[in-house]
């Protein structure tokens, strides 16, 4: 069995503490969580650090501003929906980033790989989104690419530019793309887009 991590549990929103503590104390490896709030640190008395990325920015990132100078490692909880929020944090030195739908199995091997030093980079980050998004809807590269430009609000003639293909080409590829994901206008496909966190950052 693997040794007993020491996680603290950081976030403005109780609903999330509870939850995350209930994922992090019902697992097997005797995980023994900390809560902390409001953001009272202590290096020496845990391992690994999970902090929610809900809240406002300048907050947030002086609380990981904080954290990170204590080299403390660090798994963000981000919302699905802000890709740009999560590239930020691992920007700053976050070792990883995780979703609320995560399991307990997967957090806390996570929670693992971190404590031993592993990192993610914001490349890998977004290529980890698109395999995610890949499996049951079995995309392409070429439509997971032409969807990430149908998110970011691209026409089709700026995709096509975009891409050095003609607009025929383009509508090929969106009216399949369309037909794998289930959706059938523009504003459905750009949800999507969002919801798989495939869309690219703004500013």
């Amino acid at each position: 069995m693997s040794r007993a991590l020491r996680v603290v549990v950081l976030s403005r929103h109780a609903l999330v503490r509870a939850g995350l503590i209930q994922l992090l104390t019902n697992d097997d490896g005797g995980t023994s969580v900390i809560e902390e709030h409001p953001y009272d640190v202590h290096p020496r008395s845990y391992d690994v650090a999970v902090y929610d990325l809900a809240g406002p920015t300048d907050s947030v990132r002086a609380d990981l501003a904080v954290l990170l100078a204590e080299r403390i490692p660090v798994v963000a909880l981000a919302p699905h929906a802000r890709r740009d929020l999560a590239e930020d944090a691992l920007a700053m030195g976050v070792a990883d980033i995780v979703h609320l739908d995560i399991t307990a199995g997967l957090l806390r091997q996570t929670l693992e790989r971190v404590s031993a030093g592993q990192t993610t980079t914001p490349e890998a980050y977004r290529r980890r989104c698109v395999e995610d998004a890949r499996p049951a809807t079995r995309l392409t590269n070429r439509e997971i690419t032409v969807l990430e430009l149908v998110g970011t609000g691209l026409s089709n003639r700026d995709i096509a530019d975009r891409l050095y293909l003609s607009i025929n080409s383009v509508k090929t590829y969106i009216r399949s793309a369309y037909r794998k994901i289930g959706v059938s206008r523009r504003a459905e496909a750009v949800l999507w887009v969002v919801r798989h966190d495939l869309g690219t950052p703004s500013g």
